[in-house]
């Protein structure tokens, strides 16, 4: 549901300023995908021996979707993904 939404936005003024300011793909260092297991979270196995190269796109539709979580809905992702827990 929230892809289809951001497909909208995608020649909007909103994802251009993204754009421009970050180029239309993202870098993720490979030091932070160490720190952050990245390539468990995202459902697809990078390589973690390297940066990696996503989509800008996709890391605003992330960043949009992180923000929009309630406390208390963050705590129970967290609990769900990060330490396998319901």
């Amino acid at each position: 549901m929230q892809a289809k939404e951001h497909e909208r936005l995608a020649r909007t003024k909103y994802m251009e300023h993204y754009k421009t300011m970050a180029g239309k793909e993202i870098t993720i260092p490979r030091e932070l995908l160490m720190f952050l297991p990245l390539h468990m979270m995202i459902g697809t196995r990078y390589d973690t021996r390297s940066d990696i190269i996503v989509k800008t796109e996709n890391v605003i539709m992330a960043k949009d979707y992180v923000a929009a979580l309630s406390d208390s809905r963050a705590r129970l992702f967290h609990h769900q993904i990060v330490e396998g827990r319901k």
